[in-house]
């Protein structure tokens, strides 16, 4: 009986042993998480703030709008050479052609350009310049029409262009010559860009095309009238490869 008991007592005092430990790491759980509680909770005590702006800010989009310079009705004139003339002897040419302002064959003629940029943004100018020589009389001259890329001061004309040849940008289809020619950068209101001899302008007034009708015409094309028409393009010019602008794309866009 006492071996028993003292079993008995032993298993007691066992028992209490393990009731004892699981309090003692219940403590332990408790008291750590109450730490990482105290931690955490001590992470957001420090003093802050926050400010928010309440100016919002705006990117505007420039503007491109191309129109005929000085007020003109026309963005183009053409002239026509006089070697009687004064000053650099090319006249402006009568549209209207009346009395002695007529063509002639062998008569030398340039078309000028006048375009103004009235939007905010630099732009990269292209004139497309037609030719119509589709009326009856007219198309007795298809065929004996040169053109040229210059002129010298005592009218000369030089550096010709040979129609549908690559990259001249002249054409001739159905009586009707095509000539488009990148003409060169215009600075915008707000977008002014630099030259070799300082600031680009934001109108562009120079020679676009010159042309010359062959003495051979015959009488066929005499009372002959050739329609003439500009159509002008223009694209930004920043962030834009000037050498490699792909304008029938660009017109699409337009």
């Amino acid at each position: 009986m006492k071996k028993l008991e003292q079993i008995n007592s032993t298993n007691t005092v066992v028992g209490k042993t393990k009731s004892n430990s699981r309090k003692k790491i219940s403590l332990a759980i408790t008291a750590f998480a109450l730490s990482a509680a105290l931690i955490v909770g001590s992470m957001f005590a420090y003093f802050s703030d926050i400010y928010e702006d309440n100016v919002v800010g705006i990117v505007n989009a420039g503007t491109l709008e191309i129109k005929p310079a000085k007020g003109n009705s026309t963005s183009y004139k053409i002239q026509r050479y006089n070697a009687d003339g004064e000053g650099d002897k090319w006249e402006d040419y009568d549209v209207e052609a009346s009395g002695t302002n007529i063509l002639n064959p062998g008569d030398k003629f340039r078309i000028v350009g006048n375009m103004e940029n009235l939007g905010s943004k630099s732009a990269v100018l292209q004139a497309n310049i037609t030719l119509d020589f589709s009326e009856t009389k007219a198309q007795a001259m298809v065929g004996k029409v040169a053109f040229y890329g210059s002129c010298t001061e005592n009218g000369i004309l030089s550096d010709k262009i040979v129609v549908d040849s690559e990259d001249s940008g002249l054409t001739l289809d159905n009586n009707v010559y095509a000539y488009s020619k990148q003409v060169g950068i215009i600075s915008g209101t707000v977008e002014v860009e630099n030259d070799s001899d300082g600031d680009c302008l934001s109108t562009f007034d120079g020679d676009i095309v010159y042309f010359q009708i062959d003495t051979s015409v015959g009488n066929g094309a005499q009372a002959a009238k050739i329609e003439i028409n500009a159509i002008w393009k223009a694209i930004q010019y920043r962030n834009n490869d000037v050498n490699s602008i792909d304008w029938d794309t660009a017109e699409s866009r337009i």
